[in-house]
């Protein structure tokens, strides 16, 4: 797989840090260039993880292995938005302090996975600024508990998240015969 990193300006990114991921290869690291270009060599056929970090930005795409071809699949990290995320989690409505968050929304084939990842204040508070419009998926990363939300650009969007477990439903009475 080789390709090139661009950034928001559509201009090569240097020392964007690419991870390549699959069962049959695990985790394959490389960095790209000073003119944006990045290159994994000698990958299995598969469909393959490609994620880029730049500057605390996650992008994810996903790349079709054919044996013995040179797949090109280069990618854009996604430009900035007007939304804002925040919210607060909290486990049995105390704030959950220093919590890893995974805030992601798919943009499309293309375009690919915005993901983020957010760490809670003292508070239990997080926020995200400047994200595009989209539904956004957030979890507690150490957690099962996840909720969606969407975000319009130019709004401020609350998604608040409570993970303590609840108590089971009463189970159903019985009618008397």
């Amino acid at each position: 797989i080789k390709g090139i990193v661009k950034g928001i300006d559509g201009k090569p990114v240097a020392g964007a840090r690419l991870v390549l991921s699959h069962r049959s290869v695990g985790f394959v690291n490389t960095t790209s260039d000073a003119e944006g270009h990045f290159r994994f060599e000698q990958i299995p056929a598969a469909v393959m993880r490609l994620e880029v970090q730049h500057q605390g930005q996650h992008t994810v795409v996903f790349s079709t292995v054919k044996e013995g071809a040179v797949v090109e699949q280069s990618i854009s990290l996604l430009p900035r938005g007007t939304g804002n995320l925040r919210g607060r989690i909290t486990a049995s409505g105390r704030p959950l302090a220093g919590a890893q968050l995974l805030i992601a929304s798919n943009h499309g084939l293309e375009v690919g996975l915005d993901i983020r990842y957010p760490v809670t204040g003292a508070d239990g508070t997080y926020q995200l600024e400047g994200i595009p419009e989209g539904t956004y998926f957030v979890s507690v990363s150490s957690t099962l508990r996840s909720t969606g939300v969407t975000v319009k650009g130019g709004e401020v969007t609350t998604q608040d998240l409570d993970i303590a477990d609840q108590p089971p439903p009463p189970p159903p009475r019985s009618r008397p015969t």
